[in-house]
């Protein structure tokens, strides 16, 4: 038998606790860090905060966005996924979305990718979870969006 590679057995409620562990909290802020949340628009869907997690290059931020719903903003999102036939069981409690974006602070108009989505409860619940592959969908930030207000608060001022 190889003695590199050896499988340990562990009882079943530590093995549990592992796998939770580990799928839930790799990829979300922790809770200190959510407590530095900077508050950057408000719109018709909520309240909107950010908190930078890395600059994995210059020019090139990785952010947390965190939207507050409103009521009005709760019940539209819920009428987008109806409509595009995506699941709304338990989203009656959905209470706000974090979104792990990559913002490329060089490209004259602000391009950003999302990389992961997170829908959840005001208890924490997570509702929905999203997170793209290797591949990266860039978009141009639309003038005068709350994407634009992320990127002038996220990203470092520019050289002249």
């Amino acid at each position: 038998m190889d003695k590199m590679c050896r499988w340990i057995p562990l009882p079943f409620p530590i093995f549990l606790f592992l796998i939770l562990n580990l799928n839930l909290n790799l990829s979300f802020p922790s809770a200190a860090a959510a407590a530095e949340w900077t508050y950057y628009a408000a719109d018709t869907d909520g309240a909107h905060y950010y908190w930078v997690e890395s600059q994995p290059s210059p020019g090139v931020v990785r952010v947390w966005g965190h939207l507050v719903y409103s009521p009005g903003g709760r019940d539209l999102y819920i009428a987008k996924r109806k409509s595009a036939g995506m699941s709304t069981d338990g989203f009656g409690k959905v209470h706000h979305r974090n979104v792990f974006y990559e913002l490329n602070c060089f490209s004259e108009r602000g391009e950003y990718a999302i990389l992961e989505i997170l829908e959840m409860t005001k208890e924490g619940t997570r509702l929905d979870y999203a997170k793209v592959g290797t591949y990266k969908d860039w978009q141009f930030v639309p003038e005068g969006s709350t994407m634009e207000k992320l990127c002038k608060g996220a990203c470092p001022p520019r050289r002249q």
